[in-house]
């Protein structure tokens, strides 16, 4: 019995060994070795390039202050936000809506269902009437 139990330890033991030394020695890690050698390709043959000719006198233009002149932004109004609705019936239909909108309760149905927990996490979920009905 006892050489037995030896003979299982030795064997874990050699077994660990060996096992540590495939995994260091005979085993590829795909990924990193990819990585590695595309990195070296790039390396080689990549430069960074200068976003500016150094040997230009003037310091470059700034691309926001070119394209503002280039389209003129300086000479544009300001937009108005104001509705410019002729139709007195177009009016009333939009102030209508508008006060429905306004008239809803700020927070969703399915936020204050959350919100009823008292800090809870809910263990189901709420049904939302409008996904629920056909």
């Amino acid at each position: 019995m006892e050489t037995v139990d030896r003979e299982l330890e030795l064997r874990a033991h050699i077994h660990s060994l060996l096992s540590q030394y495939a995994f260091t020695h005979l085993t590829t890690d795909y990924v990193h070795w990819t990585e590695r050698s595309v990195a070296d390709r790039l390396s080689e043959c990549l430069h960074p390039i200068p976003t500016t000719d150094s040997t230009a006198v003037a310091l470059p233009v700034d691309p926001f202050e070119l394209l503002s002149q280039r389209w003129k932004l300086q000479k544009l109004d300001p937009f108005d936000e104001r509705w410019k609705v002729t139709d007195a019936d177009a009016v009333g239909y939009l102030k209508a809506q508008v006060g429905a909108i306004r008239s809803r309760p700020s927070v969703l149905e399915s936020d204050r269902s959350w919100g009823d927990t008292d800090g809870e996490t809910p263990s189901t979920i709420p049904t939302i009437t409008s996904l629920t009905k056909p």
